[in-house]
């Protein structure tokens, strides 16, 4: 890595981030404060030498790519490199922040979400009753329809959900997968 470009390096630390999960070309671009271009250009080298895979995705009916790293890379994302790592970064991390998931907001989400994803049973959340039940959320945390759409939108922009042929939202199997195996991990 020492001979490679900021770009993969930053790019690749945002995936380390996500711990699994994929990552959209928007999602680059804004975190790293870089055009679309040099987000696909960068995404691109990292597949051609073998660290990441690239995909299409329909997001909202506009169609994207999104990345994810190969899995045998997964070593990354355990406590024994993450405790070689430390605490260095390779890139200025003041520049970028994807770490939303101490947000209440979002912790709030994904709580609802899974309730939803239980009883349906298919592992599927119908989209009106995700946006129904967050709207109607006693907590009082989301102030609106508007909040919950754009919250919605930024799952499936970011790859945390995916956008079904019937209107319905399905986690990411990876992501899914990789945070139960955290969670046997940790004993949870």
């Amino acid at each position: 890595m020492s001979t490679a470009s900021q770009e993969r390096i930053a790019v690749l630390d945002l995936l380390v981030k996500k711990k699994g999960g994929v990552i959209t070309i928007s999602t680059i671009a804004n975190a790293l404060s870089m055009s679309k271009s040099t987000a696909l250009k960068t995404i691109t080298e990292l597949e051609t030498v073998g660290i990441a895979d690239i995909e299409t995705v329909s997001v909202v009916g506009n169609d994207t790519k999104q990345i994810r790293l190969e899995n045998e890379f997964n070593w990354l994302y355990q406590e024994e490199f993450l405790k070689l790592r430390g605490d260095y970064n390779p890139v200025d991390q003041s520049k970028y922040d994807i770490e939303y998931q101490k947000d209440p907001k979002i912790e709030t989400f994904w709580s609802k979400y899974e309730e939803l994803e239980v009883a349906s049973g298919n592992g599927s959340v119908d989209e009106i009753k995700l946006k129904d039940t967050l709207l109607n959320d006693t907590s009082g945390i989301f102030t609106g329809p508007i909040e919950i759409e754009i919250l919605i939108k930024r799952m499936i922009q970011s790859g945390e959900i995916l956008y079904g042929i019937q209107g319905l939202c399905k986690k990411d199997t990876r992501t899914a997968s990789s945070e139960s195996q955290e969670r046997d991990a940790e004993g949870v």
